[in-house]
């Protein structure tokens, strides 16, 4: 699949991108590409291959499957796992105080 140049400056505008007379010709080519791999795809025959994949249905539950979800379990931890946690923060009301993170 070809562009011609108004088609690679309209998509460019849309993408609000500022292209050169090189970028578009780079670009054009590139979108192609992009569109002669898409076309390749669409020529997959997908509906003689069994599905993979499995969907949870409204309920939360998972169809075909037994449940996957287990319960929360406390445990406490290894004191070697304490003490070097404890050497990278600090304690605040018992519990290990961390940086913020945004």
């Amino acid at each position: 699949m070809t562009f011609d140049l108004a088609e690679i400056q309209h998509i460019a505008e849309l993408s609000r991108l500022r292209l050169t007379g090189d970028e578009e010709e780079k670009y054009g080519a590139q979108i192609a590409s992009i569109l002669d791999y898409m076309k390749m795809l669409d020529e997959l025959k997908l509906k003689e291959n069994k599905t993979t994949i499995y969907s949870l249905s409204l309920s939360g539950s998972v169809s075909d499957l037994e449940n996957v979800w287990r319960q929360d379990e406390v445990s406490p931890w290894d004191e070697k796992e304490v003490e070097l946690a404890l050497s990278q923060a600090e304690l605040e009301e018992g519990m290990i105080k961390v940086k913020r993170v945004l």
